[in-house]
């Protein structure tokens, strides 16, 4: 490449991240305004390049990884982000959800290569005299899950371009973490109002579900956890 290319080159992935950024941010400021007071998370997967055909989604092959068939016999039942009603059509894509009203989670593809889920089923239990919402091991079947669902769709795309996966969970502060662990169960309670995770990097050709683990030990470390303590 000449240095005209390079130099052409670096500018457009430049500005392929900010595009991919800037439409991460603007989805994380619909769904922060959309909810109420509940802990959720957000986790969406932005491609850096756009695909070379917008995704056909409302085709079956794009509904059967909504239905989440497969991922229904890999994870946990509460955590597999599989819809249990029939997909639905947006002005974007397709949208998957745990139930009708309140939807325990909802999944979202659209034509451009996004994906999302908003997780909602987190529980209250009591800790100490206090009534919490409570996060623990088995929601790391979350991210399992979500990476998973990427992969199918790459998979059923043919689509083969890095992705930007980023995480969130939004109304966080006063939730705690449950482990399984002698003493002190449940974690102190988190200070800050949301949790942001690090921004990951699936490059062209990887499987994005390593990413998946490191998201789950990053949610422990933000309870003051080296590790995954189950």
């Amino acid at each position: 490449m000449t240095t005209h290319e390079l130099r052409e080159a670096v500018l457009t992935s430049a500005s392929a991240e900010a595009r991919a950024r800037n439409y991460v941010e603007r989805r994380l400021f619909e769904v922060r305004e959309s909810l109420d007071s509940q802990p959720a998370f957000f986790l969406q997967a932005m491609p850096l390049i756009a695909p070379e055909t917008p995704w056909d989604v409302l085709t079956q092959p794009y509904e059967d990884v909504v239905w989440g068939h497969r991922r229904r016999n890999l994870f946990q039942h509460f955590a597999d982000l599989a819809s249990n009603v029939a997909p639905r059509p947006t002005i974007d894509g397709i949208l998957g959800r745990g139930q009708l009203e309140p939807p325990t989670w909802e999944t979202e593809i659209h034509r451009t290569g996004y994906a999302s889920a908003l997780y909602r089923d987190i529980r209250v239990e009591r800790v100490g005299n206090v009534d919490r919402y409570v996060f623990h091991s088995g929601m790391c079947d979350v991210f399992r899950a979500f990476c998973y669902l990427l992969k199918e769709l790459l998979d059923v795309s043919g689509t083969d371009v890095p992705y930007l996966v980023t995480a969130v969970c939004l109304n966080a502060k006063g939730t705690c973490i449950w482990t399984n662990v002698a003493f002190n169960r449940f974690s102190e309670p988190y200070a800050k109002s949301e949790i942001r995770w690090p921004e990951h990097l699936r490059p062209t050709g990887a499987d994005p579900m390593p990413i998946a683990d490191r998201l789950c030990l990053e949610m422990f470390n933000a309870f003051g956890f080296r590790k995954v303590a189950v």
